[in-house]
This record gives structure tokens, C-alpha cells and sequence, in this order.
């Protein structure tokens, strides 16, 4: 299980998120470019969902490996 912010976000609560990210995560920009399902594929990782939450600014990764 992944707790995270969610890059997938549009509209004015990815405009929240980016500016939080520019004040407190500057090296972390490329955060909203990052596909955290297909890195945990290429890892092995099954039965990947993604649930999001509070608004869709964040998100809970459940996934499965063998």
C-alpha cells in the first residue's frame, strides 16, 4: 500500500497541489509526470488499484506482488 499525492489531478486542485510542490518539493516537480501504476508493473507488481481521496489530491496504491 502507497499513500501519496495524486499527479493525475486536473483543474483548480492540480493548481493547489503544483504550488504546494513549487514552495515545499522543488526538486520533486517531476512528480506530476511520474506513473507510479507502470513503474510497480515493471517491478512485478499485480492487481494494482487506485483509490483517491480528500478530493482527489491524494491517493492510496494497493497492489499485489507473488
Amino acid at each position: 500500500m502507497i499513500a501519496d499525492f495524486n499527479p493525475k489531478i486536473s483543474g483548480w486542485r492540480k493548481t493547489i497541489l503544483f504550488v504546494f510542490f513549487k514552495l515545499f518539493e522543488k526538486a520533486n516537480l517531476n512528480f506530476f509526470f511520474f506513473n507510479q501504476a507502470k513503474t510497480l508493473e515493471k517491478v512485478g507488481f499485480e492487481e494494482i488499484k487506485i483509490f483517491p481521496v480528500l478530493a482527489g489530491l491524494f491517493q492510496i496504491t494497493c497492489a499485489q506482488k507473488d
